[in-house]
């Protein structure tokens, strides 16, 4: 909370689209999977908070529960209780994990519920340890049920939830090795199990569409492809270092598995800083452990609290800069919502939704109206709406102050008369997308209210 007010996070102008799946429409979403609506829907709907502040709450707890149950996996894991804070602290402070937390992500539930089912497959190892059967299924079970509803979220958390039989090899330091072997394998056998029985027309639809290029395309088609055969091997060789100085060795194990990882598949994410930034906090929780476990047994108070706040302040510095500044769409979100949410019940809203590539999500949800928005496509859009209609507003977005959208806006204004501002605002040219930029700065962003006309009328300077 300290380290932003609630906003969206994906980039390209997305973000609104997610938090409407989540309150209405799970089907947008299908390329990707039904468990983000099925986690947050409910809460959204619920009529306690407005629809994408509860989404953004939800996720902020979620975000929040993250380090005490990586304390609890710590201490799972053999780990004494000041290494164990340590790990937690090193997640918690981290001005990037933090901040995507209060925001529409689908990251912060997919590393929430892996943790939690990590946790729960290390216990169940020790439950097998102490020869209790049923426990250990029950854990077991558990475990599994997080993972694939972690799975039906997004395809980024298929490969994590494919390394979540690792979780019973955590305390495999000591004896005996057969009983955390076979929860591993149980851990393996019944996830397979349960996502088959569960979710497996979806995740068959969902890898299907990626591999195809469709809308949840990236990290499926880019497995196997690394991003630098070099950053792989130095991992790699730092790894097998490190078990030699690990106490115990199966966290190291664990986190070198999860940054090889992100390392192939990162390059997918590369369409701008906060993104790479995001992405790179999959392993986080895994990173966080491995480190602990490098540390002597001796560590103590006095080095527990001081280096997760040197790792913040150094995070801060190299990274803050892109996780913390708002971007342009970030910025008129806000606008954008406390206009619509004043606009008369009857009145609809115009806007250019998308061009090429570019996309610009409004929270149409915020209009008290039922009218659903006019996507205009084609020039004449806006002056049949409002030759048709009796209240037409026309909302002119950051998108078109680019290239690939400015021809469509400026010629769909030329068909129409239209009011003084209803309302207007300017704001930074801070693209969200490397690929796609503004093409001037400052960005203005107007609501008007649009009449029909007679002809095309010239356009003023």
């Amino acid at each position: 909370l300290v380290l932003g007010v609630f906003g969206p996070w994906h980039i390209n102008g997305q973000g609104p689209l997610w938090i409407r799946g989540a309150i209405r429409d799970p089907g947008i979403l299908a390329s990707y999977g039904p468990g983000y609506a099925e986690l947050l829907g409910p809460l959204a709907r619920s009529g306690i908070a407005p629809p994408d502040v509860a989404i953004f709450a939800a996720n902020a707890a979620l975000s929040a529960l993250a380090p005490v149950l990586l304390y609890a996996l710590a201490r799972t894991a053999d780990l004494d209780r000041h290494r164990a804070l340590l790990a937690a602290l090193l997640l918690a402070c981290d001005p990037v994990s933090a901040r995507l937390g209060a925001s529409e992500s689908y990251f912060a539930p997919i590393v929430t519920l892996v943790l939690g089912a990590t946790l729960l497959g290390a216990l169940a190892a020790d439950r097998a340890h102490a020869r209790r059967p049923l426990a250990a299924g029950a854990l077991v079970l558990a475990a599994s049920l997080l993972a694939v509803q972690a799975a039906r979220v997004h395809p980024v958390a298929w490969p994590l939830v494919a390394l979540l039989p690792l979780a019973g090899l955590l305390g495999i330091d000591g004896p005996p090795v057969r009983a955390r072997l076979f929860a591993a394998a149980a851990v393996a056998a019944v996830t397979a199990a349960a996502a088959w029985l569960t979710s497996g027309g979806w995740l068959a639809s969902v890898a299907e569409r990626s591999l195809a290029d469709g809308p949840g395309a990236g990290v499926l088609s880019s497995l196997g492809m690394a991003s630098s055969p070099i950053h792989v091997a130095v991992t790699a060789v730092l790894a097998a270092g490190a078990l030699f100085v690990a106490r115990p060795r199966a966290p190291v194990l664990h986190a070198a598995a999860h940054v090889l990882f992100v390392l192939v598949t990162r390059h997918a994410y590369g369409q701008s800083d906060v993104w790479q930034h995001s992405y790179d906090r999959l392993p986080a929780p895994a990173l966080a452990l491995g480190l602990a476990a490098l540390l002597p047994r001796d560590l103590g108070l006095r080095w527990a609290i001081p280096i997760p706040l040197l790792f913040a302040g150094a995070v801060f510095f190299v990274q803050g800069r892109a996780a913390l500044e708002r971007t342009t769409d970030q910025r008129e979100y806000a606008f954008v919502r406390a206009e619509l949410a004043r606009l008369p019940a009857d009145c609809r809203v115009a806007h250019v939704r998308r061009a090429g590539h570019r996309v610009l999500e409004i929270p149409d949800w915020a209009h008290p109206g039922a009218h659903a928005p006019l996507e205009v496509e084609h020039p004449d859009d806006l002056r049949t709406a409002a030759a048709a209609e009796s209240c037409v507003f026309w909302l002119r977005t950051s998108i078109c102050a680019s290239e690939q959208a400015r021809g469509l806006c400026d010629s769909a204004e030329a068909r129409v008369s239209l009011d003084p501002p209803h309302a207007q605002r300017t704001f930074p040219a801070r693209p969200s997308y490397r690929a796609l930029p503004y093409d001037r700065d400052p960005v203005p962003v107007t609501l008007r209210r649009a009449h029909s006309a007679a002809g095309p009328r010239r356009l003023s300077p």
